[in-house]
């Protein structure tokens, strides 16, 4: 059974009521507090149905039905426009979500056909003796290729670090962490040491 929005007064004692004929009133049961299916509907009907002197006195709260009783005796003092419109949020942080996630899609697409280019460049180094020039060309293309790589595969990893964490582990700034140690990464040779010590001096 969906939630339902009503708008109750901040002395919690009051709801807001329609009619039959659409005739706003009030009532102290929230049996018979008129029902909203969202909270950016409710907001709207205070803004268009309720005096602007007396809208700061009303408020959007969600109800579960299995849960109609208030049980809180007052709630903050808050000003519309610091209010949120849960529905808005909501959609916002789906949408946001979705975007990452076609994003990271995308990227391991990209991934995939450069991993096959350098395949292709390897085997082209594998069977063919090249000279000076056309050695040079194979080594550049690798190495501009490898640079490609090295970047989708950065911007996967701070995708995943956002897909995967939990509400707990973002407010902890475990994003944040991800991110850095993808920054500051740094490849440790498996083997052949001697080449980045060359490279290094």
């Amino acid at each position: 059974m969906a939630n339902s929005y009503y708008i109750i007064n901040t002395n919690r004692d009051c709801y807001i009521s329609l009619d039959e004929s659409g005739i706003l009133g009030v009532t102290t049961n929230i049996e018979k507090a008129h029902k909203f299916s969202s909270s950016k509907k409710a907001w709207n009907f205070i803004a268009t149905n309720i005096a602007q002197d007396k809208r700061d006195t009303w408020h959007v709260e969600m109800k579960d039905p299995s849960q109609l009783h208030i049980t809180l005796k007052s709630v903050p003092d808050i000003a519309p426009e610091d209010r949120i419109d849960w529905d808005e949020a909501l959609r916002n942080i789906g949408d946001t979500y979705l975007k990452i996630s076609n994003y990271k899609d995308a990227l391991c697409k990209q991934l995939s056909r450069l991993d096959s280019e350098q395949c292709d460049i390897l085997h082209a180094c594998e069977f063919y003796t090249c000279n000076v020039v056309e050695g040079y060309k194979l080594y550049k293309m690798l190495h501009d290729l490898r640079i490609k790589r090295r970047w989708v595969k950065d911007e996967i990893k701070r995708a995943e670090a956002i897909l995967t964490k939990n509400y707990s582990e973002v407010m902890s700034g475990e994003i944040q962490s991800s991110f850095s140690a993808v920054d500051n990464q740094q490849y440790t040779p498996r083997v052949l040491k001697e080449l980045f010590e060359e490279n290094q001096k």
